[in-house]
């Protein structure tokens, strides 16, 4: 089918006018072609690339051959071995792929209706095959033992003694087991001592556990992440940052990784590695989130971070077992991969890790090099014992890390303390100086909890070093056959390779670092790894972002490279990034490093990142350990017209005067060039992106194209349209012409598609406070295409929920949203299309909802300009700007979510001199304030407000007094109605109407004083509703009183429930109940009765008048004691008269003997009316003041009789 000129007959004007803007084009030509291949990010990340390589550490690489990995999970694709997902396939004349999978839980069939497990075993041990080997796994030539743990009802079923889980495996030749699952509180618990005593009496079997995904919070670990000799890994950032907020910095842990300290006080988890935002292979029973490849899934957790440390574990067994150590103990496995990790990202509190990022290539080549010892100690120390061990220091530059790990003996369930035998890390260094282990601030402290310690020292002085391992306490036997109680132990000690990233080559042919440093060229022996393959070491192949390991023998280079096509530069809060435009390319994404310095080229010459144009292609190099970009060489083929034809059938397009035929790509990525013309401030740092089609693109339309260097097809095609954004203000559907809140006025062209809430819809159905985007001629007024939304939010996002499909939203009003995040959503980031997984804690967000339920249709994440501290200085009314003291000024819109001591108040009415923290965002112009959150002066009280809700007629009116000089009644649709206090504070505002029972929240501002307070203000005939009472054993006994206006709350919406009831008041009560008149000005006989409330004269005068009360003896009335039990049911009594049973005097509670004797009776029959019942099962309590809610209890008691 051919698309020519004229389209719709609705569009056809439209189409000639957009006829009238020939846009002029430009040809830009790439200067060459850097042809290469990515692994996954992870592998790089952790240092899996540099040593997998042939040739590097073994002929082969490390791959995982000869290993068989263990993993409980959910289930294995469709559950069978021999119908599985092309990466866990086995490969012909090879060890099988999955030597074993059978259900542990009872399932009829081991799939994975979750995704989870299949997911794992990818990052694991998978081929990569369905991707070409792009995302293989950590270990691609390991056999994996897997053990589906979804019962029936597709629930996690483990079994209850866990060493019937692992003892198959480890009979079946598993070293390594992962398991992505646990669960129970943050304590040494009975899975805990299981884990421990089975690695106890399986000294080779290392079990390693997700830390849990219930972070930031410290103390968040699972009951199974307290084991002692399980290696316990959280998730560290990666590197995909258009794909996942968890994915940016490759040094930072994972917001939801659970953090430690263990129940008791033991450092945990033990590493970090990669577990956000990974790809692996997808179950074919889930449906896809990966557009890039539909065979994969892009998940987060804990659980990938372990998957990805067991590949690792695997690889550094099987490079031991090369070098001799036939059977590595769990041990030696955990403290040569603890010695080689690098520190992660300062600042973490609480930090992610004990010990640091996962680093095999760290570990692996230090081994290599001979610069890191191990040793195996399987006879042990007895208490008392010492072992020492002597290493000698020549370069003080490198650090030396000592890492000691014993596997200790199980604790008992609920143990306080999990340490069972301790042991001491010492190291003397050459000037006698003692070094003790887990004592990094020098306090001279053995440590006393853990069973790993280490001693780091990032400067070594050269010399001779004494390491001393001592066995301080041996309470429990670990070592088989040993007469006495032992403890074996594994040491790994030595420096550290320094590293440092490959800038350059010096005028002198030296490598250059990036950090400055110039290193001779080590004739002979440098190795040179790019993209996971040795190649040769010369200037040629050497890549400026490359990794360096400085070798005492050899030094190690290790690089990376990226090429993309249609990509797009963006300027974020974290830095420069360059991200694939199309939603169905894109990988990830990757930021620039900081440290690169001017590596960015277009066309040959230098270029700012920011200034490359969307749709470029580029060829980068990137250092492998931080998945940042080092140089990037781009190239662009542009050019600009209208188009002539669309041929979708042929996959060509054509332009207006210009005889060539582009061919589209087959993944061309669509998006569109808006120009926000007339919109509202709000909207401007949001925009108003489309997933955008080929299937949009019609005749006459003004297009961009961005063809490729390599094939010259068109990989990019930007639309540039006109769009006005914003709220309806009026609509005059006679005229065909609607207003914006922006004073913008909109002429529909006749015939225009038009939209409400996702269904057509005439103008005259849009409504004022609507959302509208119009879609208009080229600088004109005119809407060829408009959609309208009822309800939009704007705000920022608390919580993310995935499991739950749920999203946690703070509203620009102060107001929280629980909404649903469902698979259906639109999301947009940057402007371009993306997935839930764009998502995240702390977004700024505008959201387009259902109009009847609290379900997400759209959500568009606006970039972060800054955030800082400041003083303010006042609005400045003529220009709308917010002024700090600091000399800068921010618009604020109405979307500005503005609060004084958390409350909503008017960002024009902020007083100077407060401070506050200001968030604001990226817009066209100038940057736009998403957050004013001004703090109350220390020594500022707030206000005093007093109010109530008056019903009179058919209308509601607020009536009160303050100290405030401003209040502002915030209504549940969210407008806003400012109340205005008159002389002495006094105010009376009548209510707009609204839904029945709404609830509102009056905020009184103090400008004077910079203080504020608020309260809840309960509207409608459903009565009040207070908000200290809920839960409350009297909540429905509240409720129904003060529904018939018998009880009432307090000025700031509380009831105060277990506040005491006065006489006067219990009177008053017992009287409105009875319906009895009350006199105006009665005359009372009592002698203190001046300090009777003149509102209870005429009740108290009425109850003396019907023989309820009588005074004291002394002929007081006591009007403002609290009322005792012992009282109360004397009035009842009385109020009932002859109706009052009349019972034995003797009451089953343990408390009748305090009773006053006069009261014995009335309280007796008090409790056998039920109106009286004891305050706890055998308490009376009868000289105890009456509280307000168990008078509640008892009129509602007293009204039934």
């Amino acid at each position: 089918m051919r698309r020519k000129t004229g389209g719709p007959p609705r569009v056809k004007a439209a189409l000639a006018l957009l006829g009238l803007f020939l846009l002029t084009w430009t040809l830009r030509v790439h200067i060459r072609t850097n042809t290469s291949f990515l692994s996954d990010r992870a592998a790089h990340l952790t240092g899996v690339g540099a040593v997998a390589a042939p040739g590097v550490v073994l002929p082969e690489g490390l791959t995982g051959r000869g290993q068989i990995i263990g993993l409980a999970d959910s289930g294995l694709d469709a559950g069978r071995p021999d119908d599985i997902h092309p990466d866990l396939q086995s490969s012909p004349g090879a060890f099988p792929k999955v030597v074993m999978l059978k259900s542990w839980a009872g399932r009829s069939v081991p799939d994975d209706p979750t995704g989870h497990g299949t997911h794992l075993a990818g990052l694991i041990a998978g081929t990569g095959a369905a991707s070409g080997g792009k995302y293989r796994g950590i270990a691609p030539d390991a056999g994996l033992y897997f053990q589906a743990l979804l019962d029936e009802e597709g629930k996690i079923s483990v079994p209850p003694d866990l060493e019937d889980l692992f003892r198959p495996a480890y009979a079946a030749g598993v070293r390594v087991h992962v398991n992505g699952w646990g669960g129970g509180s943050n304590r040494y618990s009975s899975s805990s001592r299981q884990v421990d005593a089975f690695v106890r009496s399986h000294l080779d079997f290392l079990p390693i556990f997700s830390a849990g995904n219930g972070g930031p919070v410290a103390g968040t670990l699972t009951a199974e992440a307290n084991s002692k000799n399980a290696l316990v890994v959280g998730a560290a950032q990666s590197v995909r940052p258009a794909l996942s907020p968890d994915a940016q910095d490759a040094s930072s842990p994972a917001f939801f990784s659970s953090r430690g300290p263990a129940g008791d006080g033991r450092l945990k988890p033990d590493l970090l590695a990669p577990g956000a935002g990974l790809v692996g292979p997808r179950s074919r029973l889930v449906e896809g989130n990966f557009p890039a490849h539909s065979g994969y899934s892009l998940q987060s957790g804990t659980s990938q971070a372990a998957a990805v440390a067991g590949g690792a574990a695997a690889l550094l067994r099987q490079y031991l077992q090369e070098k001799g150590i036939q059977e590595p103990s769990a041990a030696l496995l955990k403290a040569a991969l603890i010695n080689g990790a690098r520190p992660a990202a300062s600042g973490s509190d609480p930090p992610g890790s004990a010990w640091g990022l996962l680093d095999l290539a760290g570990t692996v080549l230090a081994l290599e090099e001979g610069a890191m010892q191990l040793a195996d100690e399987v006879r042990g120390l007895q208490e008392g014992e010492t072992a020492e061990f002597e290493l000698e220091i020549t370069n003080p530059q490198a650090p030396l890390k000592v890492t000691l790990v014993w596997t200790d003996p199980p604790a008992p369930a609920g143990a306080d303390r999990a340490l069972v035998n301790d042991l001491d890390l010492v190291v003397i260094g050459p000037d006698g100086r003692e070094y003790l282990g887990n004592d990094a601030d020098g306090e001279g402290r053995p440590d006393r909890l853990n069973n790993v310690e280490q001693i780091y020292i990032t400067q070594p002085p050269a010399g001779h070093y004494t390491i001393k391992v001592i066995a301080s306490a041996v309470a429990q036997g670990a070592v088989a056959g040993s007469g006495s109680p032992r403890q074996d132990f594994a040491l790994a000690y030595g420096q550290l390779l320094p590293r440092g990233v490959l800038a350059g080559f010096s005028p002198a042919g030296k490598l250059r670092l990036s950090d400055g440093r110039e290193i001779e060229w080590p004739a002979g022996n440098i190795i040179n790894v790019v993209d996971g393959q040795r190649v040769p070491a010369d200037k040629d192949h050497l890549l400026p972002g490359a990794d360096v390991y400085l070798g005492s023998r050899t030094v190690y280079v290790v690089g990376a490279t990226w090429q993309g096509a249609g990509l797009q530069p963006l300027a974020t809060s974290r830095g420069d990034m360059l991200v694939e435009i199309g939603r169905e390319l894109r990988e990830g994404g990757f930021y620039l490093n900081p440290a690169a310095g001017s590596n960015v080229f277009l066309d040959g010459r230098p270029a700012d990142l920011e200034s490359l144009p969307p749709g470029v292609d580029v060829s980068a190099t990137l250092n492998p350990s931080t998945g940042t970009l080092w140089t990037v060489e781009a190239r662009a083929v542009l050019k600009e017209g209208l188009v002539a034809e669309v041929n979708p059938e042929e996959n060509t397009l054509r332009l207006l005067h210009d005889d060539q035929i582009y061919r589209l790509s087959s993944r061309v990525a669509v998006s569109f060039a808006d120009r926000l013309h007339g919109s509202a401030l709000a909207d401007l740092p949001f925009g108003a992106a489309d997933k955008g089609e080929v299937e949009q693109i019609w005749p006459g339309m003004a297009v961009e194209l961005a063809l490729s260097s390599r094939s010259g097809e068109v990989v990019y095609l930007a639309v540039k349209r006109d769009l006005v954004v914003g709220r309806i203000a009026s609509v005059d559907a006679s005229a065909g012409r609607l207003v914006l809140e922006t004073g913008a006025s909109l002429k529909v062209f006749p015939g225009a598609p038009l939209e409400r809430d996702g269904r057509e819809a005439g103008l005259e159905e849009l409504k004022p406070g609507d959302w509208v985007r119009a879609v208009t001629l080229p600088e004109a007024d005119t809407a060829v295409a408009l959609r309208a939304y009822s309800r939009v939010l704007y705000g920022r996002v608390i919580y993310v929920s995935r499991d739950r499909d749920l999203l946690y939203l703070i509203d620009s009003r102060n107001d929280f949203h629980l909404l649903r995040l469902g698979s259906a959503a639109h999301i947009y980031r940057w402007g371009l299309w993306a997935g839930r997984e764009a998502v995240s804690p702390g977004d700024w967000v505008r959201v387009i909802l259902d109009p009847q339920e609290d379900e997400i249709w759209r959500i568009d994440v606006a970039p972060v300009a800054g955030e800082k501290k400041g003083v303010l200085a006042g609005w400045d009314r003529d220009d709308g700007l917010l002024r700090l003291a600091d000399g800068t000024s921010y618009p604020a819109s109405r979307a500005t979510l503005v609060t004084l001591g958390g409350y909503p108040v008017p960002v024009e009415d902020l007083p100077a001199g407060l401070t506050a923290q200001v968030v604001y965002l990226q817009a066209p112009g100038t940057p736009v304030l998403a957050q004013v959150a001004a703090e109350v002066p220390a020594s500022s009280p707030p206000p005093e407000l007093k109010f109530s809700v008056i019903g009179r007629g058919e209308g509601v009116y607020l009536g009160g007094t303050t100290t405030a000089d401003r209040l502002y009644l915030y209504r549940e649709d969210g407008r806003r109605e400012d109340v205005i206090p008159g002389a002495g504070g006094y105010f009376a505002h009548e209510i707009e109407p609204g839904p029945a029972g709404e609830t509102c929240l009056l905020v009184a501002l103090d400008r004077r004083t910079g203080a504020v307070t608020g309260a809840r203000v309960e509207l409608g005939p459903g009565g009040p509703s207070f908000w200290d009472i809920a839960g409350h054993w009297a909540e429905e006994d509240i409720r129904l009183l003060a529904r018939q206006g018998l009880l009432a709350g307090f000025e700031d919406g509380s009831f105060r429930p277990d506040l005491p009831v006065t006489r006067a008041e219990f009177v008053a009560l017992l009287v409105r109940l009875a319906g009895w008149p009350v006199a105006p000005s009665p005359e009372l006989p009592f002698t203190d009765a001046a300090e009777i409330p003149s509102w209870a004269r005429g009740v108290v005068a009425a109850a003396r008048e019907r023989g309820l009360v009588v005074g004291f003896e002394d002929g007081t009335f006591r009007a403002g004691l609290p009322v005792t039990r012992a009282e109360a049911a004397a009035l009842l009594v009385r109020y009932l008269g002859d109706r009052a049973p009349s019972p034995a005097l003797d009451l089953p509670f343990r408390d009748w003997h305090q009773a006053p004797s006069w009261s014995r009776e009335v309280l007796a029959r008090a409790f056998a009316a039920g109106l009286l019942r004891g305050t706890a099962p055998d308490v009376l309590s009868p000289l105890s003041s009456l509280t307000r809610a168990q008078t509640a209890a008892v009129l509602r008691r007293l009204a039934g009789l």
